[in-house]
């Protein structure tokens, strides 16, 4: 493939070294490698524990996993600073509570239903996509003046040749 994309996957994969591998593999000489992770081990929180995450990444972290899969000139930066991060306190906060009342009903998922979930626990809906690109566009010009913070982190490599 040209472009192989993975946004918010690899945090989810056991072995995540050796399915960056894999992806590096399917490109073809010069296609790009596009991913997303949420950044940071420090900040693993009640939100990652829910929907199924398994770990969070440091910048360097990842770029060292993208070169030992056979990538070049890669690029790793953080988005999200400011909203995002407003964003992941909240998540953190509510699903830490649902958590807890969930366990104490004795209701506990695996991992497996935990990951189902990454990606829909409070999203708006589809209809609301105009008015979300509205109300976080100042938050999108302030990222750009904070490419180091933020808890996502986005990366960016090609396969030689």
């Amino acid at each position: 493939f040209d472009l192989v994309c993975a946004f918010e996957v690899l945090e989810h994969i056991e072995d995540d070294a050796g399915s960056l591998s894999r992806w590096a593999e399917l490109l073809t000489d010069g296609g790009t490698l596009v991913l997303s992770v949420p950044a940071d081990p420090d900040r693993f929180a009640a939100a990652d524990t829910a929907v199924g995450h398994l770990r969070r990444y440091r910048a360097e972290e990842l770029a060292g996993l993208a070169e030992q899969a056979g990538l070049v000139d890669v690029e790793v930066r953080h988005y999200g600073a400011g909203l995002g991060d407003l964003l992941e306190h909240g998540r953190n906060v509510l699903l830490g509570r649902r958590t807890r009342s969930a366990e104490s009903r004795g209701k506990e998922l695996g991992v497996e239903d935990r990951t189902a979930r990454s990606g829909t626990v409070l999203q708006p809906p589809a209809a609301a996509s105009f008015l979300t690109r509205l109300l976080t566009a100042p938050g999108r010009r302030w990222q750009r003046t904070r490419p180091d913070e933020g808890p996502g982190l986005l990366l960016v490599g090609r396969r030689p040749g």
